[in-house]
């Protein structure tokens, strides 16, 4: 099998990152990696991605180089098994080149970025509030976010039974605030639609029977001009995790929270130092 992405799969490829809340940046930068691969060779097994890895390493590329490759050649696997043209992942976060802690930047909301979304949100619907509030302070994914279903929903216990990656389950807090702007858009919103009684979905869209990652992508780029940067939803997810080890919350709670399969994990992602942060540092020197 040929890489696909030079099979007019370019643009397919494109929406995929796009509803994932990819951000245009990443989107390029992936299609053009993907874009290159397929002009050497094919994506045929495991073997392919391996040996690619090793040619980039024997030209002497920088970890990050390498890392950048596998992390686009692992979303176009993901996109070929969401098409059904691949019924398994060939490439493990193991391939990737191990990078010292901190040395890598998570993609956060600064304080003020934050201010924005905070002072934003009174003026969108019920169920738009409730949405950023999921993303903001329960730090869900995308896919848990437009799949929760009003079962899931535990209103005396003040939390939501999310699943997770590899059908985990988690039970994660609420705020009383967030279960407010819930109830809130249940009671008055949902209530309204068409498919209030049959659809299991918390979340609905006006066109469907839920809403989807691209529509909630879709929401939150309206935000965009606002805010002042492009929003997606791993950038709150992200900002959920940054903020909580920020306040000196043990790592273990956060990785429950996220629902991370090891501390490790959540080490890997969270547990880092902003370039701003660095530069404050040396020049207190």
């Amino acid at each position: 099998m040929t890489s696909g992405i030079a099979n007019g799969e370019n643009e397919s490829f494109r929406r995929f990152l796009y509803e994932q809340g990819r951000q245009p940046s990443t989107i390029d930068s992936y299609v053009a990696e993907v874009e290159k691969f397929s002009g050497r060779g094919t994506f045929s097994s495991r073997d392919d991605i391996l040996s690619h890895k090793q040619h980039l390493l024997d030209q002497g590329r920088k970890a990050a180089t390498i890392n950048k490759f596998l992390n686009a050649m692992t979303a176009y696997n993901d996109f070929l098994m969401a098409q059904g043209k691949l019924d398994r992942r060939w490439i493990y976060w193991s391939d990737r080149i191990k990078v010292a802690q901190g040395s890598h930047q998570v993609d956060v909301l600064t304080e003020e970025e934050f201010r924005r979304v905070q002072q934003v949100l009174p003026s969108l619907s019920f169920r738009n509030q409730s949405l950023i509030h999921l993303l903001l302070y329960a730090g869900l994914r995308a896919s848990e976010l437009v799949e929760l279903r009003m079962g899931q929903i535990d209103w005396i216990g003040r939390s939501i039974e999310v699943h997770g990656k590899g059908d985990k389950v988690r039970e994660v807090p609420l705020r009383e605030d967030t279960l407010e702007r819930i109830r809130e858009y249940i009671e008055k919103e949902r209530i309204k639609h068409r498919l209030a009684d049959t659809s299991p979905f918390v979340f609905l869209s006006q066109r469907g029977v839920c809403l989807t990652r691209g529509g909630l992508a879709d929401i939150l780029s309206t935000l965009d001009e606002t805010v002042g940067r492009h929003l997606y939803p791993h950038l709150f997810r992200h900002t959920f995790a940054t903020r909580l080890t920020q306040k000196h919350i043990d790592i273990t709670i956060i990785s429950r929270l996220l629902g991370h399969h090891s501390i490790e994990q959540t080490n890997r992602y969270y547990i880092q130092t902003s370039k701003e942060e660095k530069q404050h540092a040396v020049e207190q020197l």
